[in-house]
């Protein structure tokens, strides 16, 4: 067993000090950076949703 955690455990320290640390260092905080990209991508899956339920509604398979 611990030759599937020991590296998912090194995977997972390896992660943030080379992503999280940076983007820490650049004076933004990352949660913010995850809440912002949330959003745009709640937004995108909103439009991409309606559009999906007009065309269905134009092909009467809307139920």
């Amino acid at each position: 067993m611990d030759y599937i955690v020991n590296p998912l455990g090194k995977l997972v320290v390896w992660t943030f000090d080379a992503l999280l640390v940076p983007i820490g260092d650049l004076g933004v905080n990352p949660n913010t950076i995850f809440i912002v990209m949330g959003f745009f991508g709640l937004f995108y899956w909103l439009r991409a949703q309606s559009k999906y339920n007009k065309e269905a509604e134009q092909n009467g398979t809307l139920q």
